[in-house]
């Protein structure tokens, strides 16, 4: 998934002509509703982060387990990261284009879900972007199955705790 990420926006930051670019899931987990707020906010902003927790944020139609397991990884990364973005994981955002002409991608190596995590520690302590989250509510799949792994569970504890040792050595 971070690799298919990276290679996209890589083709959209060739456009000089794009503003903003936005990543969102195209399973119906995120409602195209939210994408006038988000383009609003990115004058001001270099990324906008729909979030399902913060106030007017959730999720609907989750398993508890899914729910908490979300909630749990999102307080983890926080808590290794030092970074006061509550949903790292979300991959519902906008960025300005010509912030993410600044990323050398190759300093992000996650491949699963942490690829938000890291890309967004990238962008706070490499880039000192200035961000903001706005509430959404994220739905249940309409088609597809998850891609929740062992293995993406386990890249979700690694990165966070890796990103954790890098911010140590750079002290």
């Amino acid at each position: 998934m971070g690799d298919a990420y990276k290679k996209a926006i890589k083709e959209a930051i060739k456009n000089k002509d794009l503003r903003s670019i936005i990543t969102m899931d195209a399973d119906g987990s995120h409602s195209p509703q939210y994408l006038g707020e988000m383009l609003d906010n990115i004058n001001n902003y270099d990324v906008v982060i729909g979030s399902r927790y913060i106030k007017g944020g959730g999720v609907e139609n989750w398993e508890v387990w899914r729910r908490n397991l979300s909630k749990f990884g999102n307080l983890y990364a926080n808590a290794l990261t030092g970074i006061k973005i509550s949903d790292l994981t979300s991959g519902f955002v906008c960025y300005k284009r010509d912030i993410l002409e600044k990323v050398d991608f190759s300093k992000i190596d996650s491949s699963g879900y942490a690829y938000q995590i890291e890309m967004k520690y990238y962008l706070v302590n490499n880039l000192k972007v200035k961000y903001k989250e706005v509430p959404i509510i994220f739905k249940n799949r309409r088609e597809g199955e998850s891609k929740i792994s062992n293995q993406i569970i386990t890249e979700g504890i690694v990165a966070p705790l890796k990103l954790f040792i890098k911010k140590i050595w750079k002290k």
